[in-house]
């Protein structure tokens, strides 16, 4: 191996401007998997060949990267690899979420969708980025710390006026698993109130509904637990009464509601 490796040495003391050379020098070392040889081979291609000829030996990169993933060090080789192709942000999104740097990864993931050139190469459309984006958010809220979530997610309902149901139901859980459920009531109230379609008021509502009905089993469960006071039962009949009164309006279909069930995806 060491005699093939110094054949290589030798021919690029003179044609260090050759890209087939480097090509084949970096998938050698890169096969035989010497991870610290592999990597001063790569980076010395980077430094020797014009930016031009980059593009050539960066897929042999993203292999090497994919089969020894030592995270900070991936993650500096695609954030490199980044400012090449802007355009494959979502390479280093995928990895982001697999190592759970979720911040950054809905950093990235919101510059992508406020880049109005930007082209998913996974074929997403906007919506299902937008969708992507406000689950990442609301599932995570203590974990990402860089984003304002209901500005972003508002931003998508605004974008979105006719497929807003998940959207919707994304920023109120948000509040949900932050514990905020009065914040989260009023979100839900805003939603039914706004949705322009039926099928989204049907999300939004049955959503609604069983979030209603949890909070109710929760306080039943809390006061036979602990006994009854007189706050405790005011608040459960108060929910009571609200739970009998959403149900109440579940048939009626708020008067900006169309018909429109098939989401034109912009």
């Amino acid at each position: 191996m060491n005699r093939v490796i110094n054949c290589y040495e030798r021919a690029l003391v003179f044609l260090h401007k050759m890209p087939r050379i480097w090509i084949d020098y970096c998938q050698f070392v890169v096969d035989l998997s010497y991870v610290t040889k592999a990597r001063h081979t790569l980076d010395r291609s980077l430094r020797s060949l014009p930016i031009t000829q980059h593009c050539r030996i960066w897929p042999l990169y993203l292999t090497f990267i994919k089969k020894h993933s030592i995270k900070e060090q991936a993650l500096r080789l695609y954030r490199r690899y980044l400012q090449l192709a802007p355009d494959n942000a979502e390479i280093l999104i995928d990895y982001l979420l697999t190592v759970e740097h979720l911040d950054e990864a809905a950093v990235l993931l919101t510059k992508c969708l406020n880049n109005e050139d930007f082209q998913s190469k996974k074929g997403q459309s906007k919506h299902q980025m937008w969708i992507q984006l406000c689950q990442l958010l609301s599932e995570n809220p203590n974990k990402i710390t860089s984003i304002k979530v209901e500005p972003i997610i508002r931003q998508g309902l605004q974008r979105f006026t006719d497929m807003t149901g998940k959207l919707w139901i994304s920023l109120a859980d948000y509040y949900i698993r932050k514990h905020q459920f009065d914040k989260a009531r009023d979100i839900y109230e805003e939603a039914v109130k706004t949705v322009m379609t039926v099928r989204d008021f049907g999300q939004v509502f049955d959503v609604y509904a069983e979030f209603e009905e949890q909070l109710i089993t929760l306080k039943i469960e809390n006061r036979n637990k602990n006994g009854k006071t007189s706050d405790n039962e005011l608040d459960l009949q108060l929910r009571l009464r609200r739970f009998e009164k959403l149900n109440a309006e579940k048939t009626v279909t708020p008067k900006l509601c169309s018909t429109t069930t098939e989401p034109s995806q912009r």
